[in-house]
């Protein structure tokens, strides 16, 4: 079994069935790639609601602080089985995108909430001082 098999057995990626996979969206990519479903970073919109879910929900994404597990790759390629607009993903895909646009986004939304925490006092005694 050549790296790139083995790769994709651990990742738990399906083999491409020219039959049952050709009619698909990026389907010559996957052929290429030998994969049921093609290997590409994260960028549908589909992709990061589903990140964001399994951020919440699951416990092998939720529990991780620098980089995502195999075992969080491989349910992520399960879901990527069964939905249209997800692809599967390498371990380096979801940790890119855990370290980079998920974390800014996150850390964003929690600096707006203790602005807004902070605000909303001074805004109503502003607005009725008594």
């Amino acid at each position: 079994m050549s790296m790139l098999a083995s790769l994709q057995v651990e990742a738990g990626m399906l083999e491409f069935v020219k039959s049952t996979d050709a009619a698909q969206k990026q389907a010559y990519l996957a052929k290429m790639q030998g994969t049921q479903r093609p290997i590409l970073p994260i960028n549908t919109v589909a992709e990061q609601n589903l990140f964001n879910q399994l951020m919440q929900e699951c416990d092998d994404f939720c529990s991780l602080t620098t980089s995502i597990k195999l075992s969080a790759v491989k349910i992520w390629n399960h879901y990527a089985e069964a939905e249209d607009d997800i692809y599967y993903k390498l371990e380096e895909h979801l940790t890119s995108h855990f370290k980079g646009n998920w974390k800014d986004v996150t850390n964003l939304i929690h600096s707006v909430c203790q602005a807004l925490a902070s605000i909303n006092p001074l805004q109503k005694y502003l607005h009725n001082p008594e």
